[in-house]
């Protein structure tokens, strides 16, 4: 068995993604014969022809790791690259629980709207090394403070982190709150009462 970080890109494009369907998402349509895309295909292929889309573009580093932690930078390099020159620039969000990914974004294009992804307890947690240069002592519990520091756009927590006072702190910094993964009625309601701008969820209908 391979692992995938170790296949080149013309090895991962043998793969048909759209083949397998999961138990887990009884609604998911195969969509056999589909390939891989890097992020720059995708821009190509669908940017400009739907200029009111926005792009959610999260860059996955796990700073514990050594191995994605050597290849952050050009990671995150590739990605704003691919970003500029897809004309996606204006409609795109650079989304990380990597908060060091958030920081190195804005070196290469301070214009980029970042979005900081946290799981509060987890990854915004003492001695975390998921915030970049944010020390949680600064900050202790408002999650909100700390991306706001960092100087987000957005913050994008676990759902259920999205009390009514919470976002309300949120909005008191400057940030949009767009909580993850928010896929029963029930939460969706509970999100909306506490006044969050937008969500992720795997059933956007």
């Amino acid at each position: 068995d391979a692992v995938v970080g170790d296949l080149t890109l013309a090895q991962l494009r043998t793969v048909d993604i759209g083949r397998r369907t999961l138990a887990a998402f009884p609604r998911q349509v195969a969509a056999p014969g589909s390939r891989m895309l890097t992020l720059a295909e995708l821009f190509a292929r669908y940017a400009a022809d739907h200029p009111d889309v926005w792009w959610t573009v999260e860059v996955k580093v796990d700073p514990t790791d050594p191995r994605e932690l050597a290849t952050r930078a050009e990671l995150t390099e590739r990605a704003v690259a691919a970003i500029n020159d897809g004309g996606g620039a204006r409609r795109s969000f650079v989304h990380s629980f990597d908060w060091a990914v958030l920081e190195l974004a804005a070196v290469l294009d301070s214009s980029l709207i970042r979005s900081a992804l946290a799981v509060p307890g987890v990854t915004y947690a003492p001695d975390s090394l998921w915030l970049g240069s944010i020390a949680y002592a600064d900050h202790g519990d408002d999650l909100a403070g700390a991306a706001g520091a960092l100087g987000a756009s957005v913050v994008s927590p676990y759902y259920l982190w999205c009390t009514p006072e919470n976002v309300t702190r949120a909005h008191e910094v400057g940030l949009g709150v767009l909580p993850w993964t928010v896929n029963e009625t029930d939460d969706l309601a509970s999100v909306r009462a506490a006044g969050v701008d937008g969500l992720v969820t795997d059933y956007p209908d």
